[in-house]
């Protein structure tokens, strides 16, 4: 933001403050330590179903990395 390029400096000039941002980040970090426990519950319910190699595949077949993320 300070130096007027990138994602977060257009996200200020869209109108958004300087602390929406990172209240963002600490939100969504927040949330994901909340629902740990049940996407833990889940992930271990799908490894029961197909195994650890084919979740693996899966996984890396439909990862998104934080560059994609940002572009949306």
């Amino acid at each position: 933001m300070r130096s007027g390029r990138g994602k977060a400096a257009q996200f200020r000039e869209q109108g958004h403050s300087a602390l929406a941002l990172p209240w963002y980040v600490v939100r969504a970090h927040w949330e994901a330590m909340r629902r740990a426990p049940r996407l833990y519950r889940q992930r271990r319910a799908i490894l029961r179903r197909i195994g650890g190699a084919a979740f693996a595949s899966l996984a890396r077949e439909h990862s998104i990395g934080p560059r994609e993320v940002a572009e949306q």
